[in-house]
């Protein structure tokens, strides 16, 4: 090959490799420059242009930016009860639900209370529990008259007796057994006046021990539960708990300034690291796009 072909010959593609490699340099640069360098760079305290790099000396304002578009528009209010309210976390949920009742169901009250509280506090309890339920005790026997009924049926079973006892049933006339009677409802209403409640009361703590101490499953039979509508106001209860959760900490969920104080503290690096991992194959399509360019302006330059 003569000289004067190859130097034709190179006239042609110098052009186009040249503007290739410019265009390849010069976009792989401005991706560098995106980040690089992390710091300002001075000679004789005149910081150097393009120091630091585009996104470290807009990095308060990128962050800034990036709350507002997640806290504003990406992630409002709504789409956070969207994302807690969809059909497979309700399923979840109340899955977990069920399980914890099961879970629950096998274990007494006491069990129970005593995960909330001490020993002395459920004692109390009880014993606030028990008062309250002698005093209704007799409180529900004094308005049933409960001194004229034992009155009335041992009126009733002195008259059944009477035909057995002979001679002796002829004493028990109404004159001798009534008053006797009458006598026996004053006492019984004057002892569930005054004794009732402390006579009922250890008897009634007694038994408020033996529920307590007995698991739940063994006092109440759960297979009467319905399942659906069960799953219905677990669902019922959580989307409106969520809704008012989410509506009352509106104006303190800042969801805006969390990602931006999130970004701020985010290390350059993995800032960097972070966008290359996301836009790695855009950059170097835009590397490779600038070769391309500066090629097509080169093989252009050969026929001006």
């Amino acid at each position: 090959m003569s000289w004067e072909l190859f130097r034709t010959i190179l006239n042609y593609i110098s052009g186009p490799v040249i503007g290739a490699i410019i265009g390849l340099v010069t976009n792989y640069l401005a991706v560098k420059m995106l980040f690089h360098p992390y710091k300002p760079f001075k000679i004789f305290g005149v910081r150097l242009p393009f120091t630091p790099g585009i996104v470290p000396k807009r990095k308060d304002a990128l962050a800034h930016g990036i709350g507002l578009a997640v806290g504003e528009d990406l992630f409002t209010g709504e789409d956070l009860k969207a994302l807690l309210c969809t059909e497979r976390v309700e399923s979840k949920l109340i899955d977990s639900i069920q399980g914890a009742l099961q879970g629950v169901s096998s274990r007494s009250i006491d069990d129970l209370i005593s995960r909330l509280s001490s020993e002395e506090k459920i004692s109390e309890v009880k014993d606030k529990l028990s008062l309250v339920i002698a005093e209704k005790l007799i409180s529900s026997a004094q308005k049933m008259d409960i001194a004229d009924i034992i009155a009335k049926k041992g009126k009733e079973a002195i008259d059944e007796k009477k035909s057995s006892l002979g001679m002796l049933g002829m004493f028990l006339s109404d004159g001798i057994v009534d008053p006797l009677l009458e006598q026996v409802k004053d006492k019984v209403t004057s002892f569930l006046d005054d004794e009732g409640v402390a006579t009922a009361l250890p008897a009634v703590r007694d038994e408020v021990d033996i529920i307590s101490s007995t698991p739940i499953n063994e006092q109440i039979d759960l297979s009467v539960l319905d399942t659906d509508k069960l799953r219905g106001a677990i669902v019922e209860f959580y989307e409106s708990a969520v809704s008012k959760a989410i509506d009352s900490l509106s104006g303190e969920l800042d969801i805006c300034s969390v990602v931006e104080k999130k970004v701020k503290e985010m290390p350059i690096r993995d800032l960097e690291l972070l966008c290359l991992k996301i836009m790695k194959r855009e950059l170097r399509a835009l590397v490779i796009l600038g070769g391309i360019i500066g090629f097509v302006i080169g093989i252009i330059n050969i026929f001006i």
